[in-house]
C-alpha cells in the first residue's frame, strides 16, 4: 500500500507541475506546412497576412545569408491588403524561411505567434514565385498541406488521425490488461468481459478528453489532459475492479488496477507523442 500511495502522489505532482510554469512558457500555437512538387534550387517560404501598410524589412535578413533578390521580392509583396509576415515582421513567428528541398517535399515550421487566418507564399531563386489560398487556421497546432505548382494549401483534419489512436491505444490497453490481469491471477475466461466494457468506456473518454483539448490547446494540453485523465481513470477502475473482481483481496485487486494503468499510460504516452 506504500508504494500505491507514493505513486499517487508522483502522478498528482506531475499533474500539477504544469500550473505552477509561467505563462509565456506554456504552450504555444504552431503551424507544420507541408510542401510538395518544390522547385529545384533555392527557395523561400513566408506566410502572408493582411495588413494596411508593410513593415520594413527585419534587419536579420538583410545579411549576406540571404538572397537579397529573393528578401526584396518577399519584402516589397503587398497585393491585396497581404504582406509577408517573416520577413516584414508582421508577427511574432519564430522560423528561418529557407526550405531545405527533398525530391521537391519540404517542410516548414512556423511556431510562436503564427497567425489565424494567412496565405503561403513561396519564391525560388529563377524568380518564380506562388501564392496560395486563404487559410483559416482551426487548430492550434495546425498542419497544411501545400502543393507548389497548383498553389492550392488545405489544413488537414486531425479527426481520422484521433480515431486511427483511438484504435490503436484500446487494443493495446485491451491485451496489456488482459495480461496483467492473468499475471494478478484473475480468471481471463471470467473477466475478459468485464475488462473489455471497462476499457472501452474509459478509452472512448480518453480519446475526448485529449482531442478535444488538442485543437483547443495543442500537442502540451493533450499531455496535461491526458495524464489527468489517466489518474481520474485509474480511480474509476479500482473503484470497479474492487468491487467486481471476487478471486483477490481488495488490496490485490486495487494494486491489479494501478498496475494496469501505469503500464498503459507509459505505451499511450507514447503513442500519442507519434501520431500528434
Amino acid at each position: 500500500m506504500k508504494k500505491m500511495t507514493l505513486c499517487i502522489l508522483l502522478l498528482l505532482v506531475l499533474f500539477l507541475m504544469p500550473m505552477v510554469v509561467s505563462a509565456d512558457m506554456g504552450p504555444k500555437p504552431s503551424i507544420t506546412i507541408n510542401a510538395i512538387n518544390m522547385p529545384d534550387g533555392e527557395c523561400y517560404m513566408d506566410l502572408l497576412v493582411e495588413v494596411d501598410t508593410p513593415n520594413d524589412t527585419d534587419p536579420e535578413y538583410l545579411s549576406s545569408e540571404y538572397n537579397q533578390n529573393m528578401i526584396q521580392f518577399l519584402s516589397s509583396y503587398h497585393k491585396d491588403g497581404w504582406s509577408a509576415a517573416v520577413t516584414n515582421r508582421e508577427n511574432i513567428i519564430f522560423n528561418d524561411m529557407k526550405c531545405d528541398v527533398s525530391d521537391g517535399k519540404s517542410v516548414k515550421y512556423f511556431g510562436y505567434r503564427p497567425p489565424d487566418r494567412f496565405k503561403i507564399i513561396v519564391v525560388s531563386s529563377t524568380g518564380e514565385y506562388k501564392v496560395s489560398n486563404i487559410i483559416e487556421r482551426k487548430t492550434f497546432d495546425s498542419t497544411v498541406d501545400f502543393n507548389f505548382v497548383t498553389g492550392e494549401a488545405r489544413e488537414k483534419s486531425v479527426l481520422s488521425v484521433v480515431f486511427l489512436q483511438f484504435l490503436i491505444t484500446c487494443l493495446l490497453t485491451l491485451v496489456i490488461e488482459g495480461l496483467i490481469l492473468i499475471a494478478f491471477r484473475f480468471s481471463l475466461k471470467k473477466y475478459w468481459l468485464l475488462v473489455l466494457i471497462v476499457n472501452v468506456f474509459t478509452q472512448i473518454l480518453l480519446a475526448l478528453a485529449i482531442s478535444v483539448t488538442m485543437f483547443a490547446a495543442g500537442l502540451f494540453g493533450a499531455i496535461f489532459a491526458y495524464m489527468l485523465a489517466e489518474f481520474l481513470i485509474f480511480i474509476l477502475e479500482a473503484a470497479i475492479y474492487g468491487v467486481t473482481l471476487k478471486q483477490h483481496k481488495a488490496g490485490r485487486r486495487i494494486l491489479y488496477a494501478l498496475t494496469a494503468n501505469i503500464v498503459s499510460f507509459v505505451a499511450g504516452f507514447v503513442i500519442m507523442l507519434v501520431f500528434s
